[in-house]
């Protein structure tokens, strides 16, 4: 596992949001706000209802933990079947970082160089979703080709901006492969991906 260092307050708010952004991210079911295992939800949001897991019989414990419940969590809380994020995050510290909620949101919903440096800086894969990488395809269509249609590229101009998903945007190969119309075959031929 590598650390990360954090200098500033900028540098803490981006890492705070990237997190609290990851579920979103991965799995297009949750919002930042609903995903269960992030801090997310609790950012500016009615208090979740949970239980103190020292409350619970040590038959749900148990099977909670899926054998002997760890020491030093007796004052963690659980809320349906997790440990909610509040019993290791100090969530009010976290949420003063931010002038205030609209300030937390827009920064949720927006700033993709940071997640871009973010992601970089951790070796993170996908980090934006294919509506917000769709955006910033049609950013760099406008910008490098003068149109706003990938069907319009040539195949040459359609590798390239694939070359520039992946590597700028830490694009997934089904993610390119989605939005510029590829093959599978031809994004893994650019791409291979681990085994």
């Amino acid at each position: 596992m590598n650390l990360k260092d954090i200098c500033d307050l900028k540098s803490l708010r981006n890492t705070i949001v990237y997190v609290n952004r990851n579920g979103f991210v991965v799995n297009p079911h949750f919002t930042p706000f609903s995903y269960p295992w992030s801090s997310g939800a609790n950012y500016y949001n009615v208090p979740i209802q949970s239980e103190l897991l020292s409350s619970l019989t040590i038959d749900y414990q148990r099977a909670l933990f899926r054998g002997r419940v760890p020491s030093g969590l007796e004052n963690a809380r659980i809320t349906d079947g997790y440990i909610t994020a509040d019993s290791f995050c100090d969530i009010k510290l976290g949420m003063s970082m931010f002038r205030d909620a609209h300030h937390y949101f827009s920064l949720v919903s927006k700033s993709v160089e940071s997640y871009s440096q973010l992601a970089t800086e951790m070796d993170d894969r996908e980090f934006l979703t294919d509506d917000e990488l769709f955006s910033e395809l049609q950013k760099t269509l406008n910008s490098k080709y003068n149109t706003s249609y990938v069907k319009q590229l040539t195949p040459a101009q359609k590798l390239d901006v694939a070359r520039e998903l992946h590597f700028k945007y830490r694009s997934s190969n089904g993610q390119i492969r989605r939005l510029l119309y590829l093959t599978q075959y031809e994004v893994d031929q650019l791409f291979p991906t681990r085994q």
